[in-house]
């Protein structure tokens, strides 16, 4: 199998993929860590040093020139679906899981690591609601082009989310 996990920060992507390779035995790959390893420097550091379009660019060339094995679960970064045709490029080689959360679930679930993420770690509590919202309304056009969506529900536990995607997947 070749799954990518998609959907925006916060959404669990890297968790659930955690869960989903252990279960499937087959190798995890979280995005932000693959670009941490190529290129020695923090995505946060890569965000702030170079802007977000030369970002997009790098993130996009990741995961197109990255060596997949056979069978992987690929948790992409939240923005990299959306950017440079990636989201096609992901279903022609793979099948995506768009993991679907309400902005209010996402603002609640990123308030404590809302410090190591560039997009919103300098926001006040107003501008960073605001900004999750927004930025979700842009993302989600992109992330309903994934061939499976797994609706997250607010207090829903990652062990639900994750059997809700094994479902999904048609897979025992």
């Amino acid at each position: 199998m070749k799954i990518f996990l998609i959907g925006f920060m916060g959404a669990g992507k890297s968790s659930i993929g955690r869960l989903l390779a252990e279960y499937l035995d087959i190798p995890f790959f979280d995005q932000d860590q693959v670009i941490e390893s190529l290129s020695g420097s923090s995505v946060s550091t890569l965000f702030n040093d170079r802007g977000e379009l030369w970002f997009r660019e790098y993130e996009a060339a990741v995961i197109r020139d990255f060596e997949y094995p056979e069978n992987f679960v690929f948790s992409t970064g939240g923005g990299c679906p959306c950017y440079h045709d990636t989201m096609t490029w992901i279903n022609l080689h793979g099948q995506s899981i768009y993991l679907s959360a309400q902005a209010e679930v996402l603002v609640s679930r990123l308030r404590s690591t809302k410090e190591s993420r560039p997009l919103i770690s300098s926001l006040s509590s107003a501008d960073f609601e605001r900004q999750i919202a927004d930025r979700l309304a842009l993302r989600v056009p992109f992330y309903q082009m994934a061939t499976i969506t797994v609706d997250m529900n607010a207090g829903e536990s990652t062990e639900a989310v994750f059997a809700s995607v094994v479902t999904a997947l048609k897979i025992s």
